[in-house]
């Protein structure tokens, strides 16, 4: 079974192209060449062109990769314990809903 093909919208197309110039501006400001931040990525090089172009197929595990490379934030402060504690407090968040979300018919109560 290959992969569903993804139509994004204005703005999920807006969102790619916005962080494919920041990795690429990031990149040049490092004066890394694509190779070289591919390696240190541990993707290949064709991956970072693609995350460059604003292509909506990379994984998203592999761009915040590179964006952590990049030492680019994702969150507003990215230091390891803000995030921490963004994870622990979603995780708190998550345990306090239901295992399952059902749609509830309304009861007809006209007899």
């Amino acid at each position: 079974m290959g992969r569903t093909r993804i139509e994004p919208n204005t703005y999920v197309e807006d969102a790619l192209v916005i962080v494919g110039h920041n990795v690429r501006i990031a990149r040049a400001n490092n004066q890394w060449t694509q190779t070289e931040l591919a390696e240190r990525a541990h993707c290949s090089t064709r991956t970072i062109a693609s995350i460059e172009a604003g292509s909506p197929t990379t994984a998203i595990a592999i761009v915040l990769r590179v964006l952590q490379v990049l030492r680019i934030p994702i969150f507003g402060e990215d230091l390891p314990q803000k995030i921490a504690e963004m994870r622990a407090r979603s995780g708190e968040h998550v345990a306090l809903l239901p295992e399952r979300i059902r749609r509830v018919e309304p009861i007809n109560v006209d007899f």
